[in-house]
């Protein structure tokens, strides 16, 4: 998914989920029951904030790399393929090269 993003960007959401989820499951027993308490929704809401903020940044962040290096998933007859494909499902087709091999063959 994060294929032309730095490699530190998706360490930073995969660390940003696993913060989210810590908190979440540090603050549970902290409301009591409390459903109104808006300082444990601020502090439980920031971590989820964060961890969605860090993949959007990562996930648009390699969109945008990806059309700039030129990295493309089409087969040599230009059917959209999946990262992974080696071949078309549609027509056989090899994948088209790309990129130094990254993205499609």
């Amino acid at each position: 998914m994060g294929i032309g993003a730095p490699r530190w960007m998706g360490i930073m959401a995969a660390v940003s989920f696993v913060y989210a989820i810590a908190n979440f499951l540090l603050i549970m027993p902290s409301a009591n029951g409390k459903s109104t308490n808006q300082d444990l929704f601020a502090v439980g809401g920031t971590g989820h904030a964060m961890a969605f903020y860090a993949a959007a940044l990562w996930i648009n962040w390699a969109a945008v790399k990806r059309r700039e290096l030129g990295i493309v998933w089409e087969c040599e007859n230009g059917h959209k393929l999946a990262p992974a494909d080696k071949f078309c499902s549609q027509c056989g087709a090899k994948t088209k090269s790309s990129a130094g091999g990254v993205g499609g063959g």
